[in-house]
């Protein structure tokens, strides 16, 4: 195998590891916020996570993404193309 192929290789490991971190630190960080964040407006309801766990084990180089139910689009003027703001409930992949 080339010094080529082989540097290649090394980044994009690197690369799929780095994403890996970064999002099981999103998800301990939104994690962590459920707990502890109050609702702030009337009427608003915090992002509940989906705790199923993954039905078969992710393919080399990806990540479960465990899903959840939250809040999507704006009723600010500004975000005419993201009203209403509704709740979205989205399965984990």
């Amino acid at each position: 195998m080339s010094l080529t192929i082989v540097r290649s290789k090394v980044k994009t490991i690197g690369f799929v590891a780095l994403l890996s971190t970064l999002s099981a630190a999103l998800y301990l960080n939104i994690s962590a916020q459920q707990t502890t964040t109050p609702s702030v407006l009337p009427g608003f309801i915090a992002t509940v996570a989906n705790t199923s766990p993954a039905s078969k084990p992710a393919p080399v180089g990806m990540v479960w993404i465990p899903g959840g139910e939250f809040w999507m689009g704006s009723d600010e003027p500004q975000f005419l193309d993201a009203r209403p703001s509704h709740r979205v409930y989205v399965h984990g992949f």
